[in-house]
């Protein structure tokens, strides 16, 4: 029988969601809630974050992370159902899903997409400044980093941002 378990580290560290089977983690999700100003500096102090209502909060997906043998079993979409719910409950005022695109591909899209978010803004080589120094990233071509970023955003009851 499957499980999912929420835990609290702090009130600023991310929650972790995990989904456990037979008591073996087959994945988590990690999920916040952000003010304009943290998420601001989160997107490296993107215009269309500027322009937003420095009242909101906003509710971050951060990472949703499958043991690849697991994958394609609808873990990835249970957990992130369930962060969608516990973002919700947190009175965020939009959910935010930040996609990692290399090469034309999306890992999360599927899941973004059957769930109605649309695009927000894309940034190009966001890990540009970690990838040649700290990241061991596998899509690094030839010490060039080749991935981007492409923030989505969810209706929550509330209006579409930009």
């Amino acid at each position: 029988m499957a499980k999912l378990s929420y835990y609290y580290e702090t009130a600023t560290a991310p929650k972790v969601l995990v989904y456990q089977k037979n008591d073996e983690i087959k994945g988590f999700c990690l999920l916040s809630a952000f003010n304009k100003e943290q998420l601001s500096v989160y997107t490296k102090h993107h215009p269309d974050v500027l322009k937003s209502n420095s009242t909101d909060l906003f509710g971050v997906i951060k990472t949703i992370a499958i043991i690849p043998t697991q994958q394609k079993n609808g873990i990835g979409s249970a957990l992130f159902e369930r962060a969608e719910y516990e973002l919700k409950n947190m009175s965020v005022n939009h959910l935010l899903v930040p996609a990692w695109v290399y090469s034309g591909t999306m890992p999360i899209g599927g899941i973004i997409k059957k769930r109605q978010y649309k695009e927000w803004f894309y940034i190009k080589q966001f890990w540009l400044d970690l990838c040649t120094t700290e990241l061991n990233c596998p899509k690094k071509k030839a010490n060039h980093c080749a991935c981007d970023l492409s923030f989505y955003q969810k209706k929550n009851n509330m209006r579409l941002l930009g």
